[in-house]
C-alpha cells in the first residue's frame, strides 16, 4: 500500500522516530521524496511500489504447481522470483486463506519471500467460523478453512516455517455494525459464533523433508575443490553409480548424519570411522566452478566431526538426509561461494541439535545394527545403493 509519514514536532520526534521507521522498513520497497512544508508543519512524502499480480507465481515462478518427487515445492529461482524472495520482514494473508486452492504452494511463496527470522501470518477479523459457513455456502470459492493449531503444525512441518502464536475467538475490537466497542461485554464474536482468527510463523533457515533419503556406497576421489580451494573436505558419493537415485532429487543443501565405515584391514586406526558424524551436503553440479562444473549431479557431503576424522577415501559411507537448507545457486565469486559455506555448516549444526532431526542420528542405518552389507530398498546392491521413505 501506499501512503505519507509525516515528520512530527521536535518534542515528540524522539518517541516518534522508533515508530516512524517500523512503518517504511515493513515495506518492501520505498523511495525517499521530497520535504513538504504545509502549514507551517514538515512532511516527508514516501513513496511505495505496489506490485498487483499472482502472489504465488511471482514468487515460486510458471509451473510451480508441478511438485517435485521429493515434495519440496519451492518453485524455481531465476531473475523474476529473486526480485521478490527473502527481501520482506512480514507477508500477512488476510481474510483471503480459505479462497487459495493450493494452501501449501501458499505457505511455500510465503516463506520462500520472507526475510531470515521475517513471519507470515494468516489472518481474519471474523473468524474461522465465519470462513466454515462461506466454505459451505460456496467450496467453490472458499476451498479452505482456517487451520487448526494442529493443522498449522501439519502445514508447517516441511516448510521453512516454525509457528510460533496462535490465537482464534478473539473479542473484535469493533461490533460488526461498524459502532465502537467499548468492551463492556467481552467483544462482539458475530453470527458465526467466533471472534478473529491470528496464526503466526516465523522463517527459518531450514525445512524437514518429506522424505529421508538413505545412501550407501564407497568415498570417491573428487575434484580437490572442497579442501584445497574451499577449506571444505569433502565426501563423494561416485556419479555413475547414484545417477539412478538422484535423478529425481532436487539440487541444493542438504543435511544430516554420516558415517564411515570401518576398515575390514587389521590393525587399521584410522580416527573418526564407525562414528556418526553431522553432515551439510550438496546435490548438484558446483555451477560456481565455471567451465569445470561437475558433469553429473553429485553428493558431496561435508562432515562435522566432534573429534579428528582421518582419510575416508576408498571407505564406505553410510548417509542419511533429513532436512533441506537452500537451492543450488551460481555466485558471482569463490569468497561469496566460501560465505555461504560457512552460513550452511552454522545452520546445518544447529538444526541438527534439534529432537526432529538429532533422533536420526540412531537411525539402524547409522548404527550398522540391522546389517554391515546394508543394501537400499530402492536401488543398487552391496556396492552401492539407495532408499526413500516418506515422512508419515
Amino acid at each position: 500500500s501506499g501512503g505519507e509519514v509525516e515528520d512530527v514536532p521536535e518534542e515528540e520526534e524522539e518517541d516518534e522516530e522508533e515508530e516512524e521507521e517500523e512503518e517504511t522498513t515493513a515495506t518492501a520497497t520505498t523511495n525517499d521524496g521530497d520535504d513538504d512544508v504545509m502549514g507551517g508543519t514538515s512532511r516527508k512524502k514516501h513513496t511505495f511500489d505496489v506490485v498487483t499480480d499472482d502472489f504465488v507465481r511471482l514468487i515460486l515462478g510458471e509451473g510451480y504447481e508441478k511438485l517435485d518427487d521429493d515434495g519440496l515445492n519451492i518453485g524455481t529461482e531465476n531473475d523474476d522470483t529473486n526480485a521478490y524472495r527473502g527481501i520482506y520482514d512480514a507477508v500477512v494473508v488476510n481474510a483471503c486463506f480459505g479462497n487459495f486452492y493450493d494452501v501449501d504452494a501458499l505457505l511455500s511463496a510465503c516463506a520462500q519471500s520472507l526475510k531470515p527470522n521475517g513471519v507470515a501470518c494468516i489472518t481474519h477479523p471474523l473468524g474461522a467460523g465465519f470462513v466454515r459457513k462461506l466454505h459451505e455456502e460456496s467450496p467453490d470459492t472458499v476451498p479452505n478453512f482456517l487451520p487448526t493449531r494442529d493443522e498449522l503444525d501439519a502445514l508447517c512441518s516441511h516448510q521453512p516455517l516454525d509457528p510460533i502464536e496462535f490465537e482464534e475467538d478473539l473479542p473484535l475490537p469493533i461490533s460488526l455494525d461498524g459502532d465502537d466497542y467499548d468492551g463492556s461485554s467481552g467483544g462482539d464474536v458475530g453470527e458465526s459464533g467466533s471472534g478473529a482468527y491470528f496464526a503466526c510463523a516465523r522463517r527459518t533457515p531450514h525445512s524437514a523433508l518429506p522424505r529421508l533419503m538413505r545412501f550407501r556406497g564407497d568415498v570417491a576421489k573428487g575434484y580437490g575443490r572442497g579442501g584445497k580451494k574451499l577449506g571444505f573436505p569433502t565426501a563423494n558419493l561416485p556419479s555413475s553409480l547414484f545417477a539412478q537415485a538422484l535423478a529425481n532429487v532436487r539440487t541444493g543443501v542438504y543435511f544430516g548424519w554420516a558415517v564411515i565405515e570401518g576398515s575390514e584391514t587389521e590393525g587399521d586406526d584410522t580416527p573418526g570411522l564407525s562414528i556418526t558424524h553431522k553432515a551439510v551436503v550438496n546435490v548438484g553440479y558446483s555451477p560456481t566452478f565455471e567451465g569445470s562444473e561437475n558433469v553429473e549431479k553429485i553428493i558431496e557431503a561435508h562432515l562435522m566431526p566432534d573429534e579428528e576424522l582421518g582419510d575416508f577415501y576408498g571407505q564406505k559411507m553410510r548417509l542419511i538426509l533429513g532436512g533441506f537448507l537452500r537451492p543450488e545457486r551460481k555466485f558471482p565469486s569463490f569468497p561469496d561461494l566460501v560465505a555461504a559455506i560457512n552460513n550452511d555448516v552454522d545452520c546445518a549444526k544447529a538444526a541438527l541439535d534439534l529432537e526432529v532431526f538429532s533422533t536420526l542420528r540412531s537411525d539402524p542405518l547409522m548404527s550398522g545394527d540391522d546389517d554391515a552389507d546394508w543394501i537400499g530398498r530402492d536401488g543398487g546392491d552391496d556396492e552401492a545403493s539407495w532408499e526413500f521413505e516418506a515422512i508419515v
